[in-house]
């Protein structure tokens, strides 16, 4: 694609898309002319990297449903007497702090089943069975209104789409905005000291008599002409490669959740099907 091929500082300038605009202003462009999508941007790349990221927000899930079960089952026998709620939220830390560790899966496989599995091959974080053989959501119950009670974690596609494009580059963009938008002040206060500038030279009266106000600006007035073509400038640079990396964000996120969608489509059980229809 252009943009793999680009530079480095024609990824700030945009200036790969120049033979496209140029093709562009001598006939109708159509979809063979804007090359292929970017690598980051292609299906495969996308889906491997959610699906990577899916997967463990669903362990993650999971074993923070293992150790809720399990206070739910220590709870159901009685031990929550005087101060016990203190004691059963340590023991619950105590456990999903182990669970993440790796440590202590023996002692967990004994009192919790291995979780249903769905038309795709993943487990449910919800089916989880204390040891007395109720579901957690069955011991919680539909929904709770006493603030302290517990809750079903179940996985967050939102994490996991975060997690596989990349924190780092949200903030980075952030960042970016940020900075475009703390630029965009600078123009405004140069003009207003040229604006100034201009008042002290332009007294007629007080050049005459050679005692002309003294100016006191920011900076040389020519440097302050330079400022109002550079600054904004620069401001628009960084606001169109905080664009360029939301829009990657974007199409990160469909592509994730459509190839993900689709994969579900394709090994959904014939009674499933016959349960759902479009939409």
């Amino acid at each position: 694609s252009y943009e793999d091929k680009a530079k480095p500082w024609q990824h700030w300038t945009l200036s790969y898309l120049n033979p496209l605009l140029r093709l562009g202003a001598q006939k109708v462009l159509d979809f063979d002319d804007c090359g292929a999508p970017s690598h980051e941007d292609s299906a495969d790349v996308v889906h491997a990297k959610v699906i990577q990221a899916w997967d463990a927000e669903v362990e993650r899930a999971r074993l923070a449903n293992i150790a809720l079960a399990e206070c739910i089952s220590r709870r159901s026998n009685g031990e929550r007497g005087e101060g016990g709620g203190k004691r059963l939220w340590g023991y619950f830390g105590r456990i999903f702090w182990r669970r993440h560790s790796g440590a202590d899966a023996t002692a967990t496989a004994a009192h919790t089943n291995q979780g249903a599995v769905d038309d795709v091959g993943e487990k449910s974080s919800s089916t989880i069975l204390t040891p007395e053989g109720d579901s957690l959501q069955q011991q919680l119950g539909p929904e709770s209104t006493r603030p302290n009670e517990p809750k079903v974690i179940n996985p967050s596609l939102s994490r996991a789409l975060l997690k596989s494009f990349g924190p780092w580059r949200i903030v980075y963009a952030i960042v970016l905005i940020s900075v475009s938008s703390v630029l965009s002040f600078v123009p405004i206060l140069l003009l207003n000291d040229l604006v100034r500038y201009a008042e002290s030279v332009n007294n007629s009266d007080a050049i005459d008599a050679g005692n002309a106000p003294s100016y006191k600006g920011i900076a040389n007035p020519w440097i302050e002409v330079a400022g109002l073509f550079f600054v904004p400038l620069f401001a628009s640079i960084l606001q169109t490669r905080h664009m360029v990396i939301m829009q990657h964000a974007a199409v990160f996120a469909r592509t994730g959740c459509s190839t993900m969608l689709f994969q579900k489509a394709l090994r959904v059980s014939p009674t499933g099907r016959s349960r759902t229809d479009v939409g």
